[in-house]
């Protein structure tokens, strides 16, 4: 349950806890009087919203992840070689699908578990490869396992002298790694300023400088001299606030398991090896609305799983898994070998023309959605509510919402219902209020009693909902998430009554940490429905960033209906196929009008 529960309260007891001395702005014992306690009240009935609001007060913000952190990610262990990740980088540029992430295992390094020094038998060229893939705006995280430092490694006696470790007493205390017959080091400790310092500094920055994005931290690092501090927790802290301090150009993002509450001030979390199941898949979908209740916004899974008893998953599996995911914050495909059951093919092309079809709608439909989804990233760093948002934190009042794990909002403005058992069939009871099935454009009025059946094919676009009555922001179709869209789509669907709605659309330069110092630009849209017809109000733009473009392009159309006529600031512009285009500067703003046909 995290924070939220229906008792309408929350008690945080975080007595035991080290805290941060704010003169050295490092964790530190507690030492706080016999029986003093420290307990934290959250009292909020059925507002889940607020309570979410005031537990990013107490625990911090949620970070802004970089705008290409929303596009596709591809992950296998083991990695693929050097010429194999060109060739499957190829293989995604040919077919036009996009890719903005590439995970690398840990076979990007010598000697097996642990280590920092680059395989050059499995990667030649090392800065060659990272010249590529920036060339084509493909960025990295690359795997660590933190709990250990091989002898071997190339620095790690710069790393013990700079951490002031006594290199004889580290050789008493060496130990022989029992899965890769090698001795490694684990006596440090990073909750020693020292030696966190000198285990980022010396063993991660060199790889850091030639180009690597952020971390995959698969594991924790040592941290034994801290009463209670959760090892997890505070690793991640320290490679967060070291990528942080060192690269301003940056957002300081790392890629980690979850220690629990506060983790979500370090994204993003996985949620580690699972089977090729259709349980595993619903109980996915479950997973990621119970961690937005305490503030985990970024939740990432092995799309398609992890564990398999065959190299291909069933097709219908994979393509639901794929859909599902394109209705999550992070779509990570991972494929593993087929050893010791552990295996699984996710190059979609391997499973034929008819999956890659399915493939390339699902993505379709995520990237045209980039402007909604990056906006609802802001909302989560701003406001504390997630992206997949479970739903009594829209419809508290709504009964039958509390007992529904399988489908959620996505935001405000679309609810998602993933298909998540085998077949085309699909039960859906919707939130009280009009809807519009996203597939096939169908009214619905819900009551929020009444189940549907739906059919919803697995070779389109994920099934989901429009909320009647409110605009959606999209783009047109780009292989790369992070960049910023010259044309905004605007669509409206009508509820068919008086109606007013607002939506702030967000922007910023997508990956650095300038939007914390005000670089960044918000535009209110608010929209007012009368008798079929539909004013668009975008106030001025608030802000700006480099690389901000204040001539925009919108393309303005109904969801459901056609427009006949239109207008922009009273001046009538022409309709094509129901859609109107037209240009607006930001720095002013514009009434665009839209009437629907009939």
């Amino acid at each position: 349950p995290g924070v939220l529960s229906r008792s309408g309260y929350f008690v945080y007891n975080d007595t035991p806890m080290p805290v941060i001395d704010p003169a050295t702005n490092w964790v530190t014992e507690r030492n706080a009087p016999a029986g003093a306690m420290d307990l934290y009240f959250f009292l909020y009935r059925t507002d889940y919203a607020q309570a979410l609001r005031d537990y990013r007060l107490l625990f911090g913000c949620t970070p802004m992840m970089p705008r290409y952190a929303l596009g596709l990610w591809y992950s296998r262990f083991p990695t693929l070689n050097q010429a194999e990740l060109v060739e499957l980088i190829g293989e995604f540029e040919k077919r036009d699908l996009p890719l903005d992430m590439l995970v690398l295992d840990l076979e990007w390094h010598q000697r097996g578990w642990f280590g920092f020094d680059w395989d050059h038998k499995h990667i030649p060229d090392p800065d060659g490869l990272l010249a590529y893939l920036r060339a084509r705006d493909i960025h990295t995280t690359f795997n660590v396992h933190p709990g250990r430092v091989p002898v071997d490694d190339a620095r790690y006696g710069e790393f013990l002298a700079a951490a002031g470790i006594d290199p004889a007493e580290a050789a008493k205390k060496t130990e022989m790694d029992g899965r890769d017959k090698i001795n490694v080091f684990g006596e440090f400790d990073v909750s020693i300023p020292a030696h966190a310092k000198a285990f980022m500094d010396v063993l991660h920055k060199p790889v850091q400088d030639q180009g690597v994005d952020f971390w995959w931290i698969d594991g924790e690092a040592p941290v034994r001299h801290i009463t209670n501090l959760d090892s997890q927790l505070w690793t991640n802290h320290v490679y967060h606030e070291h990528m942080k301090a060192n690269y301003p150009e940056r957002r300081p993002m790392i890629f980690s398991r979850t220690p629990g509450l506060g983790a979500h001030r370090y994204p993003f979390h996985f949620t580690a090896d699972t089977w090729s199941t259709w349980q595993t898949l619903r109980c996915q979908v479950e997973q990621t609305l119970r961690a937005g209740h305490i503030g985990q916004s970024y939740i990432t899974h092995d799309i398609g799983g992890h564990i398999s008893s065959f190299l291909f998953i069933d097709p219908e599996l994979y393509v639901r898994w794929v859909q599902f995911a394109v209705l999550n914050p992070v779509v990570r495909l991972h494929s593993s070998k087929q050893e010791e059951g552990v295996g699984g093919e996710r190059r979609p092309w391997l499973y034929g023309e008819r999956v890659v079809t399915a493939f390339a709608a699902a993505m379709r439909f995520r990237m045209e959605l980039l402007p909604y989804l990056y906006t609802l990233v802001w909302q989560s760093h701003a406001e504390g509510l997630p992206i997949c948002r479970s739903n009594p934190i829209h419809a508290p009042a709504w009964e039958n919402g509390y007992g529904i794990w399988d489908a959620y909002y996505l935001g405000d403005r679309l609810y998602a219902a993933p298909v998540v058992d085998s077949g085309t069939m699909r039960q859906v009871m919707l939130p009280p209020g009009v809807w519009y099935n996203g597939l096939t454009g169908a009214r619905i009025e819900s009551d929020g009693l009444t189940p549907r059946t739906e059919i919803a094919s697995w070779n389109q676009a994920p099934l989901h909902y429009r909320k009647a009555g409110a605009l959606l922001v999209r783009q047109p179709y780009a292989t790369k998430a992070s960049s910023l869209p010259d044309t905004l789509c605007l669509e409206y669907a009508l509820r068919g009554a008086d109606t007013d709605d607002t939506f702030t659309y967000y922007e910023d330069d997508g990956f650095s940490q300038f939007h914390a110092r005000g670089a960044c630009a918000t535009m209110r849209m608010d929209s007012a429905e009368r008798n079929g017809r539909v004013r668009i109000t975008i106030q001025p733009a608030e802000g700006t960033f480099d690389g901000f473009n204040t001539t925009r392009r919108f393309m303005c159309s109904f969801f459901e209906a056609t427009a006949g006529t239109a207008s922009v600031n009273g001046a009538t512009v022409p309709v094509k196929n129901g859609v109107a285009e037209v240009t607006v500067d930001l720095r002013s703003g514009a009434v665009i009008e839209l009437q629907a046909n009939g």
